[in-house]
């Protein structure tokens, strides 16, 4: 049977611009006991902070929380295309250096870019700056956009309109990509690297180690470690450490009700 995954790397894997081939090493083995690998960058860490910088300069707060979600009438100036593509160059960038240490090492892999040919949409009306995915184009498209690569290579922290313009989606996006690719190919769960290994029973004392298991309503009380809006998709979450797809902490689900108004889990 054929098999998928979806994993995300976090900001702390991709330390600095001599990262790629060790991220590379720990990809390898993943891909090469799967049917096809769907791996979501983060930007070299920092980068995209000091893009921020060059964009805003001084009113660098306002941009921020922009792309938070919170676009004031000062932050108008940067709500256009030509902003979003400067600041999803960093993950771009990722993903072209990654998918070349994949190559070297003889994976057969792909680098999506975001512009024109990205397979994610946002809705029309959605801000340059902190866009919606636009589920439904995204279900119908991902699938017959794919090839036949064991592994693709993707940027986060972005999407497309109609008109091939990029647009953000906001910080902390990436950690939604993953889960937007899953459900729109019907993989049941998304895996994110976490220096952590997952999440902290007590974040102010490490040593006594990771939840094991999680429900959607105990991780939201607990500490922040991944966009809120990864908990909207309908399938398992999994935190644990680089190069790991199983330990670490899994994330339940979320519970649904039938018609019988029995509990169940999707």
């Amino acid at each position: 049977m054929a098999t998928s995954l979806v994993i995300k790397a976090g900001s702390s894997i991709f330390q600095d611009s001599d990262c790629f081939a060790s991220v590379a090493d720990l990809v390898v083995p993943i891909a090469q006991s799967v049917d096809h690998l769907f791996f979501v960058v983060s930007a070299v860490k920092g980068e995209t902070d000091r893009t921020i910088d060059q964009i805003a300069g001084s009113e660098r707060a306002i941009l921020d929380a922009a792309l938070q979600g919170r676009i004031a009438e000062h932050a108008q100036k940067w709500n256009n295309p030509d902003i979003a593509q400067q600041l999803v160059e960093p993950e771009n960038y990722s993903a072209r250096m990654l998918a070349e240490a994949l190559h070297e090492r003889g994976i057969s892999v792909r680098a999506l870019q975001h512009g024109a040919l990205y397979p994610l949409f946002g809705y029309e009306k959605s801000s340059y700056l902190y866009a919606m995915h636009d589920k439904h184009a995204n279900g119908r498209y991902v699938s017959s956009f794919l090839g036949s690569e064991n592994v693709t290579v993707i940027p986060g922290f972005g999407v497309r309109n109609i008109r091939g313009e990029i647009m953000c989606t906001g910080r902390g996006s990436s950690d939604v990509t993953a889960v937007v690719f899953a459900e729109a190919l019907g993989i049941p769960e998304v895996i994110y690297w976490k220096d952590s290994g997952g999440i902290w029973r007590n974040p102010q004392n490490p040593q006594d180690g990771v939840f094991d298991i999680m429900s959607r309503e105990q991780v939201r009380r607990s500490e922040r470690i991944l966009d809120s809006r990864v908990y909207q998709f309908r399938g398992g979450i999994r935190v644990t450490l680089p190069g790991k797809i199983d330990g670490g902490t899994y994330i339940q689900p979320p519970q649904l009700i039938k018609d019988d108004g029995i509990p169940f889990t999707c």
